[in-house]
């Protein structure tokens, strides 16, 4: 008996066990790690997940700030609301439940080959024997990888890991109703897609290409009459409306510009993404030197060099799926994952690689992603390995080194995210004109009390990205400090001019006014701010003393 058709090679719940040890060791350094960079602004600063009664009512919090967020997001949102309602801002339960979604999300990409491998268009796989092998090292590769701890670690990016959740449950879901004999279970599993596709769309807007995908698996794997496959995939591609019709508003377009970078127009966001797409796939393969921030150039044409080389390479494994695809047809039906896979890959990316200036390069835009190449990658390592005279160690060698090597750098690379003041200089090392790099950087000197250092580097912030409200308003509060209020004042107004919502700024202005001596524009300023967070109980304070004085 081949060593490869062992019990170890063959046994699901074995897998799932390991799969399941290796994603804790590669993240039982994260337990405490604090809150980073938007887990401050959206889960610290945000008075909605403190109040688990705006779920139920949700038009209650409509003059709150982050509201628009919580409605576009309204399913991770609730989950970092229930962490709240359970441990407050104790770190680890948000932590564990992270990795709770990591560990799923493996399991599931898991399932989601075995499931594929049961297909009408993989009947005659030559690779069958092969099927758990092929879907373990997919889902170990993909659990371990350094590449995925900005969706883990980072608490806020939950939104990254949550809607992959619901993805891979939705299309696993719909391949279950589609493979089902019985007219229950069928229906059954169909309505299970049909919700997770719908609860994806509200954990996060890349959610918009699930139809999509869903429809390519369709036409790759099952076999049947077009209108009774389309007529399937109806209700499907019904949930694409979700995302565009909750942008109609001006809630909603006030949401989508909160994720823009106002510094860069689409036509040079779409060439620069070639670039990014790259570097995504060179940190999938050489994951060295990662950072929370890319110092990204931007690219103003398609004919740069570097644009057309990128654009060329990305074509070449565009056509890399299609020559797969076609010859899946005329043998080794199981190239038709491959093609799936490096499919997926665009797909995936087409949100927030595309058209719509977001920030430049963000690894976290790579975990959903990452799981056609795992799948196409994993493929290609059962074919090499089916091949007659392949010698055996080195089959072992590959199914042990490479997990054991990806969850060592996984670990190591956690390490950098154990403090605010590590992780943002590690950041300005690599992202030095980065305007988020030297805000963070500058908030995290804040912490420490040395608030010439902050000062300076919140100075760089606004510099580099001069509408930065959240710099200014750090900026405005340290002039207040230093009893200097006619230029907080400035700096503070210019804020809100920015961001009009941002409750930290109208509290700090009215504590500027307060040293101007001027109470009316002051309690103005803080009701304001309590309207916009209830939360913040130094306005609360200050205005009971105001109307204390009145009376």
């Amino acid at each position: 008996m081949s060593i490869l058709n062992c019990g170890f090679f063959r046994d699901k719940r074995f897998h799932v066990l390991l799969i399941i040890l290796i994603g804790l060791v590669a993240y039982s350094n994260t337990f405490y790690v604090p809150f980073h960079w938007d887990d401050l602004t959206y889960i610290s600063e945000n008075p909605i997940i403190k109040n688990i009664g705006y779920f139920f009512e949700p038009s209650r919090a409509s003059e709150l700030q982050f509201y628009k967020q919580f409605v576009q997001r309204y399913i991770t949102y609730l989950t970092f609301a229930l962490n709240y309602t359970l441990h407050g801002y104790n770190v680890t339960g948000y932590h564990i439940l992270n990795l709770i979604i990591h560990l799923l999300n493996a399991i599931l990409v898991y399932f989601l080959l075995c499931l594929t491998f049961g297909t009408p268009a993989l009947k005659k796989s030559t690779i069958r024997d092969k099927v758990e092998l092929t879907a373990f090292v997919a889902a170990i590769m993909f659990v371990s990888h350094p590449l995925q701890t900005m969706a883990v670690t980072y608490i806020y990016q939950r939104l990254a890991s949550l809607v992959t959740f619901f993805y891979l449950l939705s299309l696993i879901s719909y391949i279950k109703s589609r493979q089902s004999q019985k007219t229950a279970n069928s229906v059954f599993f169909y309505v299970i897609s049909l919700l997770s596709a719908i609860l994806a769309m509200k954990a996060k807007e890349n959610a918009f290409t699930l139809p999509f995908t869903i429809a390519l698996f369709e036409f790759f794997f099952f076999e049947g009459k077009i209108k009774a496959r389309f007529t399937r995939l109806i209700p499907l591609l019904l949930t694409l409306l979700i995302i565009p019709l909750s942008l109609l508003g001006d809630e909603g377009r006030d949401n989508m510009r909160l994720h823009l970078d106002n510094n860069v127009t689409s036509d040079v966001y779409f060439f620069t993404q070639f670039r990014v797409l790259v570097m995504y796939l060179r940190l999938l393969f050489f994951p060295v030197q990662q950072s929370l921030i890319y110092d990204f150039p931007v690219s103003r044409s398609f004919f740069e060099v570097k644009v057309v080389l990128s654009f060329l390479l990305l074509l070449a494994i565009f056509f890399l799926g299609v020559v797969l695809f076609v010859r899946s047809r005329t043998g080794h039906p199981e190239l038709r994952i491959g093609a799936f896979g490096i499919f997926w890959f665009f797909i995936t990316h087409a949100v927030e690689s595309s058209i719509i200036p977001l920030l430049i390069a963000q690894e976290y835009r790579m975990y959903l992603p990452s799981i056609g190449l795992f799948v196409s990658i994993a493929v290609g390592i059962s074919l090499m390995l089916n091949k007659s005279g392949f010698p055996r160690t080195v089959a072992i060698s590959i199914v042990i080194a490479v997990p054991l090597i990806l969850t060592v750098a996984t670990y190591t690379r956690n390490t950098v995210w154990q403090s605010r003041l590590g992780l943002w200089e590690d950041v300005i090392k690599k992202a030095p004109n980065d305007p988020h790099s030297n805000f963070n950087l500058g908030f995290a000197y804040t912490e420490k009390g040395l608030i010439d250092k902050s000062k300076k580097y919140y100075e760089t912030a606004v510099k580099l990205k001069p509408d930065y409200a959240r710099a200014y308003n750090n900026l405005g509060c340290i002039y207040g400090q230093r009893g200097d209020p006619d230029k907080a004042i400035e700096l503070l107004l210019f804020a809100l001019s920015k961001e009009p919502t941002l409750a930290i700024a109208h509290y700090n202005l009215g504590l500027a006014y307060i040293l101007k001596r001027l109470p009316e524009k002051a309690e103005t300023h803080f009701r304001t701010a309590l309207k916009l967070n209830p939360d913040l109980q130094g306005a609360k304070r200050i205005l009971t003393r105001i109307e204390r004085k009145r009376n």
